[in-house]
């Protein structure tokens, strides 16, 4: 099901609910190409509503724009953005270590179960720019 929500403003457990999804059925939740676009409280609410509505077998599948450890979030942020045209309307806000990126989501109920660098898939893509993850409610 397909439901259209702001999640600057709405909550995904009540969209979710008022187009009948069911918290008793799994739920594969994807975020492709989107918590980049996201701030941090509004990633945790994104994915702790999801969380919050997700049955038993429910997976999150999402990619995450990652950088070393040692670099500076915000030279990151700033430089990524700077090469975007589209930059000014939509501006990335989520580029952070991996293990950052771990703590986000463990801090919206999400435990990662696997995680491969899209580099890795043969894409072309830079290493240690993008993961592909997935992840199971925490207990």
């Amino acid at each position: 099901m397909l439901v259209g929500a702001d999640f600057r403003r709405d909550h995904l457990a009540g969209a979710l609910a008022s187009a009948g999804h069911s918290q008793v059925l799994a739920t594969l939740f994807l975020c492709e190409g989107l918590l980049v676009y996201l701030d941090e409280p509004t990633t945790i609410d994104l994915l702790g509503g999801a969380r919050a509505v997700a049955g038993t077998g429910s997976v999150l599948a999402a990619s995450l724009s990652i950088h070393a450890d040692e670099l500076d979030t915000s030279a990151v942020l700033a430089r990524a953005n700077a090469s975007r045209r589209t930059a000014d309307d939509e501006p990335w806000l989520a580029i952070l270590p991996a293990s950052a990126q771990a703590r986000l989501l463990a801090s919206a109920g999400w435990l990662i179960t696997s995680s491969v660098d899209v580099a890795d898939l043969g894409t072309g893509a830079e290493p240690g720019r993008s993961l592909l993850v997935t992840g199971q409610p925490a207990s």
